[in-house]
């Protein structure tokens, strides 16, 4: 059985896997201010999900270890 598969995927994850390796410093920023922003998204929210708070705030300080070490 093969596995299926869009056109282009393969294509795409390349291109994510070479620019995440060439601008790692720029990549871990953009995912930081993506994770921030949910982060600040659910905490306005009133019924908002303690895991997903939780959650993000695990990347958000993973993300911040990678910014410090790569700095």
């Amino acid at each position: 059985m093969s596995p299926i598969s869009s056109p282009g995927i393969t294509e795409r994850h390349e291109s994510l896997d070479t620019m995440w390796q060439n601008y790692p410093m720029l990549m871990t920023v953009v995912f930081l201010i993506i994770v921030l922003y949910l982060t600040v998204r659910e905490t306005r929210k009133k019924d908002g999900s303690l895991l997903k708070l939780i959650t993000y705030a695990v990347l958000t300080l993973i993300s911040l270890w990678k910014v410090v070490i790569t700095v």
